[in-house]
């Protein structure tokens, strides 16, 4: 199976997207094309619109969140959620966060998931100070 790339490129002035499994051959069908990105297609994504795994750890270190953080749970109005990426090209709400008991996904920010992080540690004693 050949591996896939979507493309982020503008033409004619409009921002679009294509997949395609031959850059090259792709480009010479758009001569006109600025390509802006670039991504290799993935079945290794934890969370489809946010985070692959490998990038977990690096970006969990950018936004101040330790690396062992993917798939650490949280409190937010009083429902459990699960922390499963983030979203680098969001302004303001740069976490993925999945609620427990609806299966519904947020975008949340990251002080809001901290404060989560730390509302379900207090409440569930999983705090590192009290073993």
């Amino acid at each position: 199976m050949l591996e896939q790339i979507i493309i982020c490129y503008i033409e004619n002035g409009v921002q679009l997207f294509d997949a395609t499994s031959n850059g090259e051959e792709w480009q010479k069908n758009h001569p006109d094309a600025i390509i802006k990105y670039k991504f290799k297609k993935s079945d290794d994504i934890i969370d489809t619109e946010t985070t692959k795994k490998e990038d977990f750890q690096f970006q969990a270190q950018f936004y101040g969140f330790a690396t062992t953080d993917c798939k650490t749970k949280l409190i937010i109005r009083d429902q459990i959620g699960t922390l499963v990426g983030f979203l680098p090209q969001n302004r303001k709400y740069k976490c993925s966060v999945i609620i427990e008991s609806t299966g519904k996904k947020y975008k949340m920010t990251i002080a809001g998931v901290k404060q989560g992080i730390e509302k379900y540690n207090e409440k569930y004693n999983k705090d590192s100070d009290n073993p």
